[in-house]
């Protein structure tokens, strides 16, 4: 079972960097479409050989057809080009009014990914078609095909400008991280608080540390390698940085406790296990959810914005998110089947992730002396304690409560004053 759970773990590792790769639907398209032509040509061949071709087939000529098949080969490729120069733009414009983080879910888009594979998909198809055209033998099922693909790609063209549209709506936008955020929330924490607490090293010796090799954000964690490690040595591995952590070349990923002495290449092994990369991937990281959403709020409320409903919106579902966490266990902790631990994940904690919620909302609305603000801040604190029945994590949420009332009583006038110290009241 825990091989299994292993391979599980490596695919969807995998298919979530797939995701992220924008060329893999469009090869895979090409190479089918290379593969359609070739089949088609021939079975056109055929067809004329037998004299069984369908009355419904391209009769015309060979110049006819090749004519055909070269304007839908520089149509798909004119329309394309146009296509990919507008969606950058707008991209561009996306990424500078919310937050750069964002473009990540156009790069993962599985429509936008099907509409260029399907462009292409019909340029190769028609230029291979093209290629094999003779004066003698017209494919006519391989330009009837050729033409059924232009229409195709003409409905994927005003399918993908209606997406769009939709999609750069910043509600749109919310919806959607708070919908993967909630989907790595059910994938990696899934254990149930008790109220005891989370994931904690061994008080054990320390034995060995894996460094890691390059600089760079933790994009996976394969706990099941570095397991398979403090197993063999007897110990237990403590992994150091949270997934999303920066971690520079030489710095202590995997400390071994307890056990003998790792064997050549286990170090190398653990610290591999901790894959790093030049951007975050929401895989494991529940934070990162959490910092796009907070990212959103704050360029809301910056002065050359000024969208208190969007940051209203994105507060709102940070809130909703950590009512999800609050019922789960953090961190992470692998045993093996006689009960010993063999790796912990002490990160991320309750308080920080609270902290990334909140904290910036903060000091944005004390700097702005945005009264509505603290109040939505205060309704958010409100609805995550009323969700949380561990009674070790109301601490993190009663401080944030009370820095919203200190920055009222720095900022706010006596009316608005009274509006906050009453909304808070009830998390005192």
């Amino acid at each position: 079972m825990r091989g299994a759970g292993a391979g599980a773990g490596r695919l969807r590792r995998m298919l979530d960097d797939l995701r992220e790769r924008l060329w893999v639907w469009p090869t895979a398209l090409g190479v089918v479409a290379v593969a359609a032509a070739e089949l088609l040509v021939r079975l056109d061949r055929r067809l004329d050989e037998e004299n069984a071709r369908p009355l419904w087939v391209f009769s015309g000529t060979a110049a006819a057809a090749r004519e055909v098949l070269s304007t839908v080969a520089a149509a798909t490729m004119t329309v394309l080009g146009v296509t990919l120069s507008i969606t950058l733009a707008v991209l561009a414009l996306t990424a500078q009014g919310y937050s750069p983080r964002t473009l990540r879910r156009f790069m993962r888009d599985r429509l936008i990914q099907a509409v260029i594979g399907g462009f292409v998909g019909t340029f190769v198809f028609a230029l291979v078609a093209l290629r094999l055209v003779r004066e003698d033998e017209v494919p006519g099922i391989t330009v009837n095909v050729a033409v059924a693909l232009g229409f195709v790609a003409l409905g994927l063209l005003v399918a993908f400008f209606h997406h769009m549209a939709s999609e750069i709506r910043v509600e749109r936008l919310i919806d959607v991280v708070w919908e993967e955020t909630r989907d790595a929330i059910s994938a990696t924490l899934t254990d149930a608080h008790t109220g005891a607490e989370d994931a904690r090293p061994p008080a054990s010796p320390l034995v060995a540390e894996a460094r890691a090799g390059g600089t760079g954000r933790v994009r996976w964690i394969d706990e099941d390698a570095i397991a398979a490690v403090a197993r063999a040595c007897g110990g237990a591995a403590v992994v150091t940085p949270a997934p999303g952590d920066f971690v520079a070349a030489g710095e202590v990923v995997v400390r071994l406790v307890g056990g003998r002495a790792p064997a050549p290449g286990d170090l190398e092994r653990l610290a591999g296990a901790v894959v790093l990369g030049t951007q975050r991937t929401i895989a494991q990281d529940v934070a990162f959810g959490l910092r796009q959403l907070t990212d959103v709020g704050l360029r809301a409320l910056s002065p050359g914005i000024n969208d208190p409903t969007t940051a209203e919106e994105a507060i709102m579902r940070s809130a909703d998110l950590l009512r999800r966490v609050s019922g789960r266990r953090l961190g992470r902790t692998v045993r093996d089947d006689g009960g010993r631990v063999l790796l912990v994940r002490p990160r991320p904690t309750w308080d920080e992730l609270v902290g990334l919620a909140f904290d910036q909302h903060v000091r944005a609305a004390e700097g702005q002396a945005d009264t509505a603000t603290m109040l939505v801040l205060l309704d958010a604190l409100g609805r995550v304690a009323a969700a949380t029945h561990a009674p070790d994590r109301l601490p993190a949420l009663r401080e944030r409560a009370e820095a919203v009332r200190d920055a009222a009583r720095r900022v706010v006038t006596d009316a608005d004053l009274a509006r906050v110290e009453a909304a808070a009241a009830p998390l005192a």
